[in-house]
């Protein structure tokens, strides 16, 4: 399964106060760095800004990977410990469904 078929098939968005869940789908950009990812899947350095919905993007890429690839080996560097955790607001605003391989 390709990783935009994941993303339609078992991630929804969730809008916690209006009761709402939506098909996530990725802006150009996000898109954009998941294909270089995939394209060099052995070693990525990403200087990003903030707010662009970059880390999102990359822990549900790396999610698909994971279940694509079991035991697959993937690791994250930061600066800042609070960027390698998932975030509160991640976890609460991404439901992922029922995932068949």
């Amino acid at each position: 399964m390709t990783f935009n078929k994941f993303l339609e098939k078992n991630i929804r968005y969730i809008y916690p106060f209006q009761q709402l869940s939506v098909e996530m789908e990725l802006y150009p950009l996000q898109q954009e760095v998941v294909d270089l990812i995939d394209q060099n899947d052995t070693f990525n350095i990403i200087y990003k800004r903030r707010q662009e919905g970059i880390s999102t993007a990359i822990s549900l890429y790396v999610i698909w990977k994971m279940i694509e690839n079991p035991g697959i080996s993937i690791a994250t560097f930061s600066n800042r410990i609070d960027s390698i955790i998932l975030k509160r607001n991640f976890s609460y605003n991404i439901k992922i469904l029922h995932v068949e391989k």
